[in-house]
């Protein structure tokens, strides 16, 4: 069996530990749970690697002498140094589009939250008081989707109920997005347009810092921010400038620029709805992303055995 270091805290969440053993010996794995800091001597033996959000430096790969490969438990790979990865002959690998649904489905929710003004009404009548809070209405409005990938085209899917229109920006045009009804429109128009905007983009040096002072000068009086991809796409400071002011109704935020926030302005705001980088988590999302990490890695680690040998 290969030794896999699992350092994802999500891998296995809520599942019977038995199963999840049985699932890794299944494909002839042995799991060591544990985070890279405390791996200790299991580091340099360990031929596969499992992580969620910690980060892999360059560090990482100097001291794991005999790992092949390296699989995200999800699908963004920003938090692992893919030079270095690739220096020392380590594969990096992900789950494409393996949670895309969930997280549209949860962005949609987002939607319907900041919108609707339900977290808001919550907290009134758990406090006591019984508000006549008036939201904004869904349905027949235009949503601007950052990003058309896979989650981009579900929540495209999704809202086509609801009767919107659906605007994208993306650098290439994806036929699955222009068949769930979405049409493609410059950055100047849909932030124009927009009265939802979702961000659904990869972070990288290009993408820092996408929504800034001057994006959220751009969008139209009273639209809404929703963000379930990465939290450094947002520029919190900027974002709160345009909340305070009312340039925005409001935003929806599963994800933020040092997790967990601290920033008690942005933290107190009425008009947010704030949730824990939940968008991926649900029960029926991580067992198959359970079943497909490691399927993925053991796959990986076959195949790089079978090049040792050949050698």
């Amino acid at each position: 069996m290969y030794c896999v270091i699992v350092a994802s805290k999500s891998f296995g969440h809520g599942a019977d530990k038995d199963q999840v053993y049985a699932l890794f010996h299944k494909y002839g794995l042995e799991p060591v749970f544990t985070s890279l800091k405390e791996a200790g001597n299991t580091l340099p033996e360990a031929k596969g690697l499992i992580v969620g959000t910690e980060m892999i430096t360059r560090s990482t790969f100097e001291g794991a002498i005999s790992l092949r490969a390296v699989v995200k438990y999800g699908v963004g790979i920003d938090n692992i140094d893919t030079l270095a990865a690739s220096e020392h002959g380590v594969r990096v690998l992900n789950l494409p589009g393996i949670n895309a649904v969930t997280v549209a489905e949860m962005t949609l929710g987002l939607m319907l939250a900041v919108a609707r003004r339900i977290t808001a009404g919550d907290r009134s009548v758990r406090a006591g008081r019984w508000e006549g809070l008036i939201g904004t209405d869904v349905v027949g409005k235009t949503l601007g989707i950052v990003g058309t990938g896979a989650v981009g085209c579900s929540l495209a899917r999704m809202v086509s109920g609801l009767g919107m229109m659906v605007l994208g920006l993306d650098p290439v045009e994806n036929p699955d997005f222009l068949a769930a009804g979405g049409r493609y429109v410059p950055l100047d128009r849909i932030l124009e347009l927009s009265d939802f905007l979702s961000l659904h983009l990869p972070l990288n040096e290009r993408t820092v810092h996408f929504v800034d002072g001057k994006t959220l000068a751009r969008m139209k009086h009273g639209a809404f921010l929703i963000n379930t991809s990465r939290g450094k796409l947002v520029d919190e400071s900027a974002l709160m400038d345009s909340l305070s002011s009312g340039r925005l109704g409001g935003a929806s935020l599963d994800v933020f620029e040092k997790e967990p926030p601290s920033q008690k302005e942005l933290l107190s705001m009425e008009n947010v709805v704030f949730t824990p980088h939940i968008a991926a988590y649900t029960e029926e999302t991580l067992r198959r992303m359970d079943d497909a990490c490691l399927a993925t890695l053991s796959k990986a680690l076959q195949a790089t055995g079978n090049e040792e040998r050949e050698r």
